[in-house]
């Protein structure tokens, strides 16, 4: 939302749409010159060499404790859940546009 309002921004005429589109300029160049200093430093090696070391800490850890299993099974209980949810919405937005007050008021009992 938050870059959909500065991109709005930008089409503004005037002082406002000026700034908007100056600050966009130097929020793209402050990003290229972070790229040429990760590039210099080699920080993006030496991040995975760090990842890598994490990643095998973390398989230690999950022979010993089994956290994959129990990260998988709350990503699977989000999953379902939010599966679940898209099809209620679907299946309501599906039903005839005839939607009685007798039925709403039914539905508000419920919850």
């Amino acid at each position: 939302a938050g870059a959909a309002a500065l991109a709005l921004g930008t089409t503004l005429r005037g002082p406002k749409g000026d700034l908007y589109r100056t600050m966009g300029m130097r929020v793209v160049s402050l990003v290229e010159e972070m790229m040429d200093v990760v590039g210099e430093l080699g920080l993006a090696r030496k991040g995975a060499h760090t990842a890598g070391k994490i990643f095998d800490r973390m398989m230690f850890l999950d022979r010993k404790h089994g956290i994959r299993k129990k990260v998988g099974a709350g990503i699977s209980f989000i999953a379902e859940k939010a599966s679940r949810t898209a099809s209620e919405v679907k299946a309501d937005m599906d039903e005839d546009e005839d939607y009685s007050y007798e039925r709403y008021r039914d539905d508000q009992r419920r919850y």
